[in-house]
């Protein structure tokens, strides 16, 4: 089940602007960024060209810069290549965690 369907409708979100006309929304779910139950709360949005975060602090990240994608129980963790740094996105559910994985790990080796 779509994550965007299971908890509702979401219109009273504004989505960002695609950059190009050619970035297509594939998976969309509300999450929790970091690892602390106070950690900032948002939606996180993969398209056929970056991975974004939409919080109180934006995130994007391109598929170009990923260097790995791991599930672990209900989080997706994203490595990002040169850096030390990753990503951490907690899921409500392990069904949205196993379907954003699934889609970040296609749309990262897929081409733009």
């Amino acid at each position: 089940m779509n994550a965007q369907f299971q908890y509702g409708s979401l219109s009273h979100l504004t989505p960002a602007p695609s950059p190009t006309d050619r970035e297509i929304a594939h998976f969309s779910a509300p999450v929790r960024s970091g690892r602390r139950r106070h950690d900032q709360i948002g939606h996180v949005e993969m398209t056929n060209v970056r991975l974004r975060f939409h919080g109180a602090i934006d995130i994007n990240v391109a598929w170009d810069e990923v260097a790995g994608i791991e599930r672990v129980e209900r989080d997706l963790v994203v490595s990002v290549a040169g850096r030390r740094q990753q990503l951490r996105f907690c899921f409500y559910t392990t069904e949205e965690a196993d379907q954003g994985a699934l889609i970040a790990r296609s749309m990262w080796g897929a081409p733009a």
